[in-house]
């Protein structure tokens, strides 16, 4: 089962890929996101650069109680059942994919807001959601 919104607000989403940059200007961003303290952040990362990234975020997210998944799979193409013709295109379907599924499914939740780590989120992001 899944965890019920704090006060009405979704969950948000963050997919991250193997990157610190500008994921820190987002996370900055994110703190100034009115309501953030009542959403649970799920982050979903992908790739490699794992211990940056976990610095980064254990670092800046302070704001908002924070769940942390990684999507092992896109490491290597064929383990997705994809050739070497694929672009990398399929690997960032199947992370929207499992991240959807993990947030409405698998934790429950009927919507999520969604945000990616090069995306700026202005202050009134979960104002309509």
């Amino acid at each position: 089962g899944g965890l019920p919104a704090a006060a009405g607000r979704p969950p948000v989403w963050l997919r991250v890929c193997q990157r610190t940059g500008p994921l820190d200007q987002v996370l900055h961003r994110l703190r100034a996101v009115r309501g953030i303290s009542e959403s649970l952040l799920v982050v979903t990362v992908a790739r490699a650069l794992l211990e940056p990234l976990l610095r980064l975020l254990a670092a800046a997210v302070d704001f908002a109680e924070t769940r942390i998944f990684f999507h092992a799979f896109t490491h290597d193409r064929r383990s997705l059942g994809f050739h070497g013709w694929d672009t990398g295109v399929h690997r960032l379907n199947s992370h929207y994919a499992w991240g959807l599924r993990l947030v409405l499914e698998e934790m429950g939740y009927p919507y999520v807001a969604t945000l990616e780590d090069d995306l700026l989120p202005s202050p009134d992001f979960l104002d309509f959601h």
